[in-house]
């Protein structure tokens, strides 16, 4: 399981997960059992060498690992494209304005936009370009510590990040689905939570309004249109929230854009979820075979 696949699309050069991230991937395995639903996972169980691997995320070095296992991957998009599309500074124009996310780069006025602009709720949440299980983010007040400069620093100095209002989430929702030049499929929204440090930590099928579901949707089928132009196709889930303000209730539709699997991916393709993977076989030229046989790395 390469759940760091983000992490290492930021990396401009070789990647080799630290130690660090190796215990949190160890952590998160037990989770994709929603993911996997008793197929094979790769480092875990057997795999039989003449079936695919789909990969969570088909980076380099997943596809290496897998290489010298003597597996065949679905390759997937080129990891240009994987970058492209994984890249959080592209989601600015699909937040909803109250957020006030934009895009900060080391040519814009930062101090201005991170300290002379207050917050509406006193904190702004940062975003670097990428990141996975709440790392790469931090609350921004209007007095940084000396390790908050040095993390903006670094941020900065990685090409920029997402600036955002920090506001009490009502619920965390999010879509998925599967896009490619001939085909799009969406599943139905699920509700999630995650940890204190934003670390996903369980999900169930939404139950919420048939509005928000629509605008779920909608907003989803305008990312699947933003993957394709970067060359992206396979697995995807948009990840959103909603918040209580002075009028009610709001929904934002799309935080995240995650261009890969996701750990609650199965749960909401539902029966769709065959559906997709035997096309996704298929646009990486694989030969279709029985889908509960394959593996899922």
């Amino acid at each position: 399981m390469n759940l760091d696949a983000d992490t290492e699309l930021g990396h401009s050069h070789a990647y080799t997960p630290g130690r660090q991230i190796r215990r949190q991937i160890d952590e998160h395995v037990s989770a994709c059992a929603a993911l996997t639903l008793g197929e094979p996972v790769c480092g875990h169980d057997p795999i039989d060498p003449a079936l695919p691997v789909y990969c969570w995320c088909p980076t380099p070095s997943a596809l290496g690992a897998l290489a010298n296992l003597g597996l065949r991957a679905l390759s997937g998009p080129s990891v240009d494209a994987l970058r492209r599309a994984n890249d959080r500074a592209w989601t600015v124009g699909f937040a909803d304005p109250r957020i006030q996310r934009c895009f900060v780069t080391e040519l814009d006025d930062w101090r201005s936009l991170l300290l002379e602009a207050p917050s509406p709720t006193g904190t702004w949440r940062l975003k670097r370009r990428f990141g996975f299980a709440g790392r790469g983010q931090r609350r921004w007040r209007a007095e940084p510590s000396a390790d908050d400069l040095r993390w903006l620093a670094a941020a900065l100095g990685q090409g920029g990040l997402l600036r955002e209002v920090e506001l009490p989430i009502h619920q965390e929702i999010s879509i998925h689905g599967y896009v490619d030049s001939s085909e799009l499929l969406l599943g139905t929204p699920v509700s999630f939570s995650s940890d204190a440090f934003g670390a996903p930590a369980g999900h169930t099928r939404f139950g919420g309004s048939s509005a928000w579901a629509r605008e779920l949707a909608e907003a989803a089928t305008q990312v699947a249109s933003r993957l394709l132009d970067y060359g992206y196709y396979g697995p995807f889930g948009v990840d959103a929230f909603s918040w209580r303000s002075e009028g009610g209730v709001v929904l934002n539709p799309v935080s995240d854009v995650n261009a890969r699997f996701t750990l609650a991916w199965s749960t909401g393709m539902g029966d769709h979820r065959e559906r997709a993977l035997q096309c996704y076989l298929a646009r990486c030229g694989g030969s279709q075979v029985r889908v509960s046989s394959t593996a899922t790395k």
